[in-house]
């Protein structure tokens, strides 16, 4: 029994050490997100991902730009609660001022 809970303390520290050595970059205002607080993400069938963000709209990514879409651009509102993609690949935003 020894042996095995040894084997268990092992593999987790061996898990917790390589986990910790990968890159996980991280993306905010600076690299072009719209507003730091992000409600909702999805990814769409582009692989791209959308942010709803509290004030500032959608921040879609596309792995290197973000592009950012405000009531300027159509959207209802600003301040983006949900997003959702149906089984046609469209994206639902659900925003403080109705559905985009």
């Amino acid at each position: 029994m020894k042996k095995f809970f040894f084997g268990l303390f092992f593999l987790a520290g061996a898990l917790s050490s390589f986990s910790q050595s990968l890159f996980h970059p991280s993306y905010g205002v600076e690299e072009g997100l719209a507003q730091s607080t992000v409600f909702s993400i999805v990814q769409d069938n582009k692989g791209r991902i959308w942010a709803g963000t509290v004030g500032g709209g959608i921040s879609i990514f596309d792995g290197k730009f973000f592009t950012n879409l405000t009531t300027d651009d159509g959207l209802e509102g600003n301040i983006i609660y949900s997003l959702f993609k149906d089984s046609e690949g469209d994206i639902w935003i659900g925003t403080d001022k109705g559905l985009s």
